[in-house]
């Protein structure tokens, strides 16, 4: 796509670093209250698989890089 298509579109295009740590605990608290939109954790329709402490995470890892458990949230405070 080119900026003109995008300039003819009255479109925009943002990109950017994500504060990843700052917004954490708002995004944590966010998808464990708002279950009702991303989905349950851990059932079918749920945007995250697990949510397990970051002592977990090598063994997690292994498993989504062998496909047998979907999206991990890692949680530093757990």
């Amino acid at each position: 796509m080119s900026g003109r298509a995008l300039y003819g579109k009255n479109a925009s295009l943002d990109f950017g670093r994500c504060p990843v740590r700052s917004i954490f605990p708002l995004v944590l608290d966010l998808l464990t209250r708002r279950q009702e939109v991303f989905g349950e954790v851990g059932t079918e329709t749920s945007l995250v698989d697990r949510i397990v402490g970051l002592d977990e995470a090598k063994t997690y890892y292994d498993l989504y890089d062998k496909r047998l458990c979907g999206k991990v949230l890692f949680d530093p405070w757990k």
